[in-house]
């Protein structure tokens, strides 16, 4: 019983060690500004934001706290417009006197910037500048910044991290500039989740740009929405640079766009995403994988897309890129109207479904024999280097609309060759479903593991039906073993 007590207690006393000491600071009730409470607070504080419109930019001035608004984005505005520029320029939000981690931005429309001049001497950063610090921004929406000749019309960073959380990233412009929405310096750490970047425009990469020159770049892309970011010179509206650090994009979705370049020489992974009727001017409609030796693109979805050169849907330039469980229908170009590869050493296409697909062939490369395409589906038969390929419908539910799941006796199901890919994909398709579903209607065709077989492309069948979850699935902190035993199942299951 004392070690039961101990357990339920222990939260509350670190709740109350760790909120010693902090000050809540109220504006306006009780300073008169944002910058106000900004500057009356010490780090660890907290500044909380009635609602309303504040004309003012501010500056965290070095102070680890938390800025926040009580009433959310939607009725809480910091608006640059109108405010008189005191020489550094207008971010409406300024992190550049080494915040530490802990600081947080949160719950606010920021609009009206115009960018910071005294560090490049050219105007960044429209909405945020961040510099030599590490910041969270969450829940923010960041709207109608614009900068000149310099980058970052929403968002720039350099020599720190940024964590945008559930923030909107909107109508944000860099006339003669680039990333009309996000800029990042080479060294950065950005972390996008469940973000919504959408109508940005720049000169050059519209949406999102990180470059790399020599240092490692840090970018992690998920459960987030990219969509229409134009760029006034054709360029990719997002393009990811990192020499040596980590990309990864996870449950992302890219939609009418000019496409998305991955740039540099180290070996992201792509998982789990939609490339939805995207363009090119040049190579690679949907995605383009240039210099990054080792990348994954797995468990995705290409529909729609389009390049004017070469491969509708994906253009690959590097060596070692497994192209895995991913779904291609309806993508156009006059050669590799899925996939052009433009290597040497060839890439491997593995368990994948080609289908619809309209110019040259679906699959193509620029040396002989530099694809191989194995255990998969592909409209009018392969040819090419690659087994156990197979020319017959896969039976989508709906293509047109861009459901590219499998109906009941598709010859994709349980087809798979799965120890071959199993590690790479993890254990969800492209819809967060389990993978290794056995279709107890299906004959297994396809090569086994541990007595399942993978489907092809990037659905797997049947899809799970929603469980019944209990009225109430949260975990209060303490229950008996057959009740945790059934939470967790609970919570398997698909149960929150």
């Amino acid at each position: 019983m004392r070690h039961r007590l101990a357990l339920v207690t222990l939260p509350i006393m670190l709740l109350a060690s760790s909120s010693f000491g902090q000050a809540t600071i109220n504006v306006p009730a009780d300073q008169p500004t944002i910058q106000d409470g900004i500057n009356a607070a010490v780090s660890g504080d907290e500044v909380v934001v009635a609602p309303g419109t504040y004309n003012e930019i501010i500056d965290f001035a070095g102070k680890t706290i938390a800025v926040r608004s009580s009433g959310g984005a939607a009725v809480t505005t910091i608006n640059a417009a109108g405010v008189a520029d005191s020489g550094d320029g207008l971010p409406v939000v300024r992190f550049d006197s080494g915040e530490g981690s802990g600081t947080v931005l949160e719950g606010f429309t920021i609009t009206g910037g115009t960018g910071d001049t005294s560090v490049y001497g050219v105007q960044v950063g429209g909405g945020i500048f961040v510099y030599q610090a590490d910041v969270a921004v969450r829940d923010c929406i960041i709207e109608n910044n614009t900068i000149s000749g310099g980058g970052g019309g929403g968002v720039f960073i350099d020599e720190g991290s940024i964590a945008l959380d559930g923030c909107t990233i909107r109508l944000n412009t860099a006339n003669l500039g680039i990333g009309g929405g996000v800029y990042g310096f080479p060294g950065v750490t950005l972390i996008m989740t469940g973000c919504h970047v959408s109508q940005n425009t720049g000169l050059t990469h519209g949406g999102i740009a990180v470059d790399d020159d020599s240092e490692n770049s840090n970018i992690t892309l998920t459960d987030s929405v990219f969509e229409s970011n134009p760029s006034v010179n054709g360029n990719t509206p997002i393009r990811l640079n990192s020499v040596a650090g980590v990309t990864v994009i996870e449950r992302c979705t890219f939609r009418n766009n000019s496409g998305v370049e991955l740039f540099g020489s180290g070996a992201p992974r792509v998982t789990e995403s939609f490339f939805i009727n995207n363009s090119s001017i040049e190579f690679g409609g949907g995605l383009r994988v240039r210099g990054l030796d080792g990348t994954l693109v797995a468990n995705c979805v290409f529909v729609g897309n389009s390049a004017s050169l070469g491969g509708g849907a994906l253009w690959v330039t590097t060596t070692g890129t497994p192209v895995v469980n991913c779904s291609f229908w309806g993508n156009d170009a006059p050669i590799g109207s899925a996939v052009l590869s433009n290597t040497i050493v060839p890439i491997v296409v593995e368990n994948c479904i080609s289908w619809s697909n309209t110019g040259g062939t679906q699959f193509d490369s620029n040396a002989p024999d530099a694809i191989i395409v194995n255990s998969s589906i592909v409209e009018g038969g392969w040819t090419g280097m690659g087994t156990g390929n197979i020319d017959a419908d896969p039976l989508f539910v709906n293509a047109a609309a861009g459901d590219l799941s499998l109906m009941p006796g598709s010859p994709a199901i349980d087809a798979g060759n799965t120890p071959v890919i199993a590690a790479a994909l993890g254990d969800s398709d492209a819809v967060g479903n389990p993978r290794l579903t056995d279709d107890d209607a299906t004959a297994d065709t396809g090569v086994p593991a541990f007595t399942l077989t993978i489907d092809l492309g990037a659905y797997e069948f049947p899809v799970p039906e929603i469980p019944d979850c209990p009225a109430d699935q949260n975990f209060d902190g303490m229950l008996s073993p057959t009740d945790f035993t059934a939470w967790i199942t609970n919570y398997n299951n698909g149960c929150d």
